[in-house]
């Protein structure tokens, strides 16, 4: 056995361990942890329109109220996710509602001076005169698009 295939081992075990509730789950795959993120990050949505049909607006406090809603979603999923999983969570979660999306933390980057996005699994940043591929990505051109709309709108153009 690899050393790979151990550390694999050894981390199912241990996402295994830390379930502690009858009937709970760990987050295991990549594909596990968007079905997830895409539930709550739905059922948010939901709830938000909801609270502005309401004409519940809130400006002050938006973030943590946001934030607390959607850590109320992931726990009342009944999957088990890490402390690190669901910080993720609603990082990104926050960043597409209330923010830019993947490219949310590039932007906060001092040392980014560009940002190139080519399609939703191929954004570029220029660091230091360099150009490089970086690690954000969307989730396909629709989740793009959403956020060329926003960035568009913020400016006055359509």
């Amino acid at each position: 056995m690899g050393l790979l295939e151990r550390l694999e081992k050894q981390k199912t075990a241990t996402a295994e361990g830390i379930g502690d509730s009858e009937g709970s789950e760990i987050v295991r795959t990549q594909d596990e942890y968007s079905d997830l993120k895409r539930k709550v990050h739905a059922d948010l949505i939901e709830i938000l329109n909801k609270e502005e049909g309401d004409g519940l607006v809130l400006k002050k406090g938006r973030d943590e109220y946001i934030k607390l809603k959607i850590e109320g979603l992931v726990n009342g999923t009944g999957i088990t996710v890490t402390r690190a999983e669901k910080n993720r969570i609603v990082r990104e979660i926050l960043n597409d509602v209330i923010g830019l999306g993947p490219i949310e933390p590039l932007l906060a980057n001092p040392d980014v001076t560009e940002i190139m996005v080519n399609g939703p699994y191929s954004v570029y940043v220029e660091r230091r005169g360099k150009v490089e591929l970086s690690d954000a990505q969307f989730t396909d051109n629709e989740h793009v698009m959403n956020v060329i709309n926003r960035i568009v709108s913020s400016v006055g153009r359509r």
